[in-house]
């Protein structure tokens, strides 16, 4: 009885990590957070990542939640490469 219990909780928590690893809440916010920061990026990457951000909104509104996230987690790659990019040459001098 214990096992069966046991694994009944692993595999709840397995559901929900997978739930909010990425999600349309944690994309977004990592998107928001991003764009905060103090981050050198070309100005075109910046209007991309906002019409990205844009349309995963959208798309999320519309029901269409697979669609969302992939296009919020391009957003999210081109901040976090400008972001990368950016602590690279800071850290060359």
């Amino acid at each position: 009885m214990n096992q069966s219990l046991a694994a009944v909780v692993v595999s709840i928590a397995l559901a929900l990590a997978a739930c909010t690893a990425d999600s349309y809440e944690s994309l977004m916010q990592d998107v928001n957070e991003l764009l905060q920061k103090d981050i050198s990026i070309p100005a075109e990457d910046k209007d991309k990542v906002m019409q990205l951000r844009s349309e995963g909104e959208r798309l999320h509104k519309d029901g269409k939640t697979q669609e969302s996230l992939e296009v919020l987690k391009q957003a999210r790659q081109i901040l976090q490469r400008a972001k990368d990019a950016d602590l690279l040459r800071k850290s060359e001098g």
